[in-house]
């Protein structure tokens, strides 16, 4: 059965990944949706495959006609009756093990396609990544758990409170160690404008990725800790935005985020965000930000910071320059 509890139970990611970067669901989120009451029965016996759906099948909208469900943008709960005569086969292609199911059959969220790499699998439970007959560029990974197998509950280990003391020049030896996620990222560039505000030599480059594997691209660093907001609340950078962006696709924003790395690719949904907007005024120049987080100050989750410039949820590219970050 669908592992609804997990999060990452369903998930999205581009076809050049091996994980759902874009989206995971977090759990329960598709209740209601006749996705959690399906169960997928493999049978020993003459590899017999039995897709019970309990009459509805939870299909992607792009792909859900396939089945007869409706054209449309929001995926569908699809009155569907499922093949009797379906077989099932596990193959190794390339050092990948794959588990095919024969005469079009699927497993539980329908997608158009038949096969499914397994990225892992004990006798309690099994991940699966798959390709969108209805779209190249995704791929997209479902977790399945044994009917009736309870998972332990392990607390998670939480880190001890601290005041940030972090800092960056871009330049000289920092105590941040950022990571570049789907964009491209320079930390010590020529600084394009040595002019008051900042003359610095060096700065930080951002490139924000063309195309669907850039749409939530973002620099950030985790640390061992979780901020003390009530003692340090405020990260100050600067920003150069050139005007030469494309801002009709392209947002002139600066964003900040706080989350909490222990929730992984759900972190999203407890994270605090302050976004700033940039004025065609100050294009071509530096400026200072400050991204004040003092009316969250009782909040403990937090270790994590998120920087992203140009936007989200989008595929085109941008270029920008940040310098002298700081949370102390």
């Amino acid at each position: 059965m669908i592992d609804q509890t997990q999060p990452g139970h369903l998930g999205v990611g581009p076809i050049t990944s091996q994980f759902p970067d874009w989206y995971q669901a977090g759990p329960n989120e598709k209740a209601g949706l006749g996705f959690y009451d399906d169960e997928m029965i493999f049978n020993m016996n003459g590899l017999k495959y039995t897709y019970a759906n309990n009459g509805t099948t939870f299909a992607n909208a792009s792909n859900a006609p396939g089945i007869g469900g409706p054209v449309g943008t929001v995926d569908p709960n699809v009155s569907y009756t499922p093949a009797t005569n379906l077989t099932w086969l596990v193959t190794t292609i390339n050092g990948n093990k794959y588990i095919t199911i024969s005469n079009n059959g699927f497993i539980s969220y329908y997608l158009g396609v038949s096969q499914y790499q397994i990225l892992s699998l004990t006798e309690d439970e099994m991940w699966l990544r798959c390709l969108d007959k209805s779209n190249a560029g995704n791929a997209w990974y479902l977790k399945l758990i044994r009917k009736g197998y309870v998972r332990p509950v392990v607390p998670p280990v939480q880190k001890p409170m601290q005041a940030a003391d972090l800092s960056d020049d871009f330049q000289t030896t920092s105590n941040i160690t950022w990571t570049a996620e789907n964009m491209d990222f320079i930390r010590s560039y020529d600084n394009p404008s040595k002019f008051p505000l900042n003359t610095s030599a060096k700065v930080g480059y951002y490139e924000k990725r063309t195309g669907d594997d850039g749409q939530y691209g973002n620099l950030n660093v985790t640390l061992p800790y979780r901020f003390d907001l009530t003692t340090k609340n405020k990260i100050r950078m600067k920003v150069f935005i050139p005007s030469g962006n494309d801002f009709t696709k392209v947002k002139p924003t600066v964003s900040v985020k706080l989350q909490n790395s222990l929730l992984g690719g759900n972190a999203w949904q407890t994270q605090i965000e302050i976004v700033k907007t940039i004025l065609p005024s100050q294009y071509n120049t530096w400026i200072q930000l400050e991204f004040d987080y003092s009316g969250s100050s009782a909040q403990t989750l937090y270790d994590k910071i998120v920087v992203q410039l140009g936007g989200e949820g989008h595929p085109h590219p941008g270029i920008f320059f940040i310098d002298d970050f700081e949370f102390k």
